[in-house]
């Protein structure tokens, strides 16, 4: 598993897209929770995580709890720096 930032360098006011390429198993029955800096971010459940203008308060530790209702999977971290 790694992480894709879909072609974009991340900046105040421009989207920010983070994809969660899993190339083994199957994936339908995966469940997915986004953090930043170790907290939940609401809502942020599917593989793609994206954010349509960041701020300031977007930048920091980005890292995905993946699930396959028995047993979490912590991903490696992806620092998006400011």
């Amino acid at each position: 598993m790694e992480y894709n930032l879909g072609g974009t360098t991340p900046s105040i006011g421009q989207p920010l897209t983070i994809e969660l390429d899993i190339t083994t198993g199957d994936t339908a029955q995966l469940n997915y929770i986004w953090r930043l800096d170790e907290l939940v971010i609401e809502g942020a459940t599917d593989p793609l995580y994206y954010l349509e203008s960041m701020t300031e308060a977007d930048f920091g530790q980005y890292d995905v709890v993946v699930s396959d209702n028995c047993s979490p999977a912590y991903i490696d971290t992806l620092d998006v720096l400011f």
